[in-house]
């Protein structure tokens, strides 16, 4: 019996693998809807779709291994090595295959039992499974849909393997949850982005706080992206409606300013060698891809050429939060830089920007902050 089971997974793993090789060999030409790969596709079984940035989501009907307890199991260590003492159960369903953009990195993840998939569609940058079974849809981006599966992708791969109670909440309460959450920020993005000047502060959005300084807290559009300003104004004298006004204008003008200097910005950080600095904090993350060259491994899974360049780093580079502090005709921001991905861990590149009552500006990069 062992030498049957032995024989049997390694036959499972040949005809399992060449498919996983054969799918990522082929992605390119399975994007752009060469027939004969579509053909291909659609003889093995597979559904499936590729978002916007290149992710693809794949589904595919095939026997998944079971323990004792009836749990769904990984049948290879995370090495590839067989698994040895394999239950003979087995149970055919639908997994879930996600590869990152044109990168070899893959994850298999099963769906509930009796899920059936009718087809893939991906719409900007959502992907939905249909079901043409009694199961409901599943819907989400590839990055929401990897963190809602975690849970389930880790049991699967471990001694324990996932239950189909695990399987059914991570797919209909954490997955569903998630997408929710994702649509409510894309609809307030939307309405965030509609607004007809979203670089001004207003002058009621201006208040004064217990010390009697005028404070503004607004969201604003920099550098094609959204980043929290938070303003604070010593002055203390003249009527609060002609000071609210004043001070909205003399704000603006200076929010202009660094939004249209956004090289001469780029330029500062990049002479105090923040690329070499992104290199170093990335080191952790490096490894040699299958190609043989260097990359990092991000935690979504997806692959960066490694070393970091300066035209990769510049790319990443947005406005994460402003702080403005302004006393007696001088106005100084502090610029929290973020890059995405993220080189440094969750902190931020701290710059310092300095306006004179001439309207001249100095930059000054302060290193990270976090």
């Amino acid at each position: 019996m062992e030498k049957y089971m032995k024989k049997h997974t390694e036959k499972y793993m040949d005809r399992h693998m060449e498919i996983m090789k054969q799918l990522l060999e082929k992605r390119e030409e399975l994007q752009s809807g060469n027939p004969d790969i579509c053909k291909w596709a659609k003889e093995q079984g597979l559904s499936y779709a590729f978002s916007e940035e290149g992710y693809l989501l794949a589904a595919c009907r095939k026997e998944v291994c079971l323990t004792q307890d009836g749990n769904a199991i990984w049948p290879f260590l995370r090495d590839g090595t067989p698994r040895e003492n394999l239950s003979e159960k087995k149970q055919e369903r639908m997994v879930l295959i996600f590869t990152g953009p044109k990168t070899a990195f893959q994850t298999e993840v099963p769906l509930p039992c009796g899920f059936s998939v009718k087809e893939i569609i991906c719409q900007d940058h959502v992907f939905t499974i249909r079901s043409d079974s009694e199961q409901g849809d599943l819907a989400g981006t590839f990055p929401v849909m990897r963190e809602a599966l975690t849970l389930a992708e880790s049991l699967y791969c471990s001694e324990k393997g996932v239950s189909e109670e695990t399987l059914l909440k991570c797919c209909y309460e954490y997955l569903t949850e998630d997408h929710q959450n994702y649509l409510k920020k894309a609809e307030q993005e939307k309405l965030f982005l509609s607004g007809r000047n979203n670089r001004t502060a207003k002058a009621d959005n201006f208040y004064r706080n217990e010390n009697g300084d005028y404070v503004c807290n607004f969201t604003a559009e920099l550098w094609g992206d959204r980043a929290e300003i938070y303003a604070v104004c010593s002055e203390k004298s003249g009527q609060t409606n002609k000071m609210r006004s004043k001070l909205s204008k003399y704000l603006n003008s200076h929010i202009q300013w660094i939004h249209e200097q956004k090289k001469q910005i780029q330029k500062a950080v990049l002479d105090e060698d923040m690329v070499s600095l992104a290199c170093e904090w990335m080191e952790e993350y490096e490894r040699t891809g299958e190609n043989g060259k260097s990359c990092y491994e991000l935690e979504d899974g997806s692959l960066l050429p490694a070393p970091v360049t300066e035209e990769l780093f510049l790319s990443s580079l947005h406005i994460g939060g402003i702080h403005a502090y302004c006393e007696e005709n001088k106005i100084t921001f502090e610029l929290f830089l973020d890059t995405e991905p993220d080189f440094f861990a969750c902190h931020s590149i701290e710059v310092f920007i300095t306006a004179a009552p001439e309207c001249t500006y100095r930059i000054k990069v302060n290193g990270l902050a976090g």
